[in-house]
């Protein structure tokens, strides 16, 4: 853009431009993440074309500038429920599907978009629901959100949407909701904005190696399974006498393999007393694998080590789930609800594979702890988190060199708990510790090398 000759509204792009405020892939940080939420900005600019009819003047071409282009990028991140993706974390509430709705309106009848249109009734159905939990209240609940404006956001954007289609129509017909997830399938790598997703018609995998550095895989349906947490897989550490544990990658590689999502890299912990080697794999299928080897680097006092972190969404009254989470594993079935006392006690859990809500299939073919479920009840950040530690080490050796844990981790989005147990004695693994070297045969034969000392990924076809 900074070089184009391109004309817009008397002046060439190069004249009217003096740097760039967005990525190169149309993702944009913010919040010191890449953050959807933010990348609707754009759409201030096109409601703008609104107040310039009604004064019978010609809107600037500037208002539409990249627009398109940025919602290409939030249609690959958009979640069958209206809401997204989350591959940075959110640190803002998650129920604002409702709020995206003017964006994919404005999106769908400006660039006769018929995807755009798709997610926007996506969009409408949700906040249907949402207002027929309350008739006489708001739009969401009170544990829903906590800033302020919130409700008032939610009635000017939805306004906006009903002006513009007033005006300007409806836009075209929408793609059925299977060709919206068939069209946004495959592998999508952001690389300016430092993260990578996978998609399939039926799951979605991301890993994220910026700003903040966390990876996901969920199944794809109206509810969401997982919240998208900042310490999601790579674990938490907490060390004596550190408030804040800022976990910085040192050095992150993507693996060019066709069709699959691989990186791997390493991550400085504990101010960097703690080194952690991970690798990510989400293949073709949906089916992903996550490893990672921490080492202690310099002596460290009261450490703790709660890793390979699913943080599961758990909300009371959410339209499209029920208030409660199954956790199958070997022999039993626990059921964990969004409400209940404040003090909580984990949840310590010893088995082969589990099975998330009927939905998400999880081999452990490695961990050096137990696993542990804690069923929190305390909203934060408008919604309940129920952490979920696959490999719950707890206190562990502080003596510099040491292995202080490993993990080997298999995901099935879109699993029943019947077919996870079936498959439980049929992946193999095979590890050299000493080499950070980990190699699983997967059910249907596929050969999967993940090397943390090299930081590399192979994949041997069936």
């Amino acid at each position: 853009d900074l070089n184009s000759r391109e004309v817009y509204d008397g002046k060439p792009l190069s004249e009217w431009l003096t740097g760039a405020n967005i990525h190169d892939d149309y993702t944009l940080e913010n919040h010191n993440r890449v953050h959807p939420d933010y990348m609707h900005t754009f759409d201030l600019c096109r409601y703008q074309r609104l107040t310039y009819e009604w004064a019978d003047a010609p809107a600037p071409r500037a208002l539409d500038f990249n627009g398109p282009q940025i919602h290409a990028s939030l249609e690959k991140l958009s979640f069958p429920d209206g809401g997204y993706v989350y591959p940075n974390g959110q640190d803002w509430n998650l129920r604002r599907n409702l709020h995206w709705t003017r964006t994919h309106v404005i999106q769908a009848v400006l660039s006769n978009d018929p995807e755009a249109a798709r997610i926007a009734r996506n969009c409408i159905e949700c906040t249907e629901r949402m207002a027929a939990r309350n008739p006489d209240g708001g739009l969401n609940t009170p544990e829903e959100y906590f800033f302020p404006s919130t409700q008032h956001y939610t009635l000017e954007g939805l306004v906006n949407a009903w002006l513009l289609m007033a005006a300007h129509g409806e836009g075209p017909e929408p793609v059925t909701e299977e060709q919206l997830l068939e069209n946004t399938a495959g592998l999508h790598l952001f690389n300016a904005g430092s993260f990578g997703v996978l998609r399939t018609s039926r799951a979605v995998a991301s890993f994220s190696w910026g700003r903040q550095v966390m990876g996901m895989v969920m199944p794809l349906e109206r509810d969401l399974l997982l919240a998208p947490n900042e310490r999601s897989l790579i674990g938490v550490v907490s060390v004596k006498g550190l408030k804040h544990e800022e976990p910085r990658v040192r050095e992150a590689v993507v693996s060019p393999l066709k069709n699959a999502l691989g990186v791997s890299g390493i991550v400085d912990r504990a101010a960097g007393a703690i080194e952690q080697r991970f690798a990510f794999l989400a293949l073709a299928d949906g089916r992903t694998l996550y490893a990672d080897q921490l080492r202690q680097t310099s002596a460290t006092k009261g450490l703790k080590l709660e890793l390979g972190l699913l943080s599961v969404l758990n909300d009371a009254n959410w339209v499209y789930s029920d208030g409660t989470r199954d956790v199958f594993h070997e022999g039993n079935r626990e059921t964990f609800a969004a409400t209940g006392e404040t003090t909580v006690t984990p949840q310590r859990l010893k088995s082969r594979w589990y099975n998330l809500d009927d939905k998400l299939g999880i081999l452990c073919l490695l961990t050096t702890g137990r696993q542990a479920y804690v069923p929190n009840h305390k909203p934060e950040r408008g919604r309940i988190e129920q952490p979920f530690f696959l490999n719950s080490v707890g206190s562990a050796d502080s003596r510099p060199g040491a292995i202080l844990a490993e993990s080997v981790l298999v995901f099935y989005p879109g699993q029943a708990h019947g077919d996870t147990k079936a498959l439980a004695g049929k992946v193999k693994l095979r590890a050299q510790r000493a080499k950070g070297t980990f190699e699983a045969d997967l059910e249907d034969d596929t050969a999967v090398k993940l090397d943390l000392r090299n930081l590399s990924i192979q994949i041997g076809t069936p």
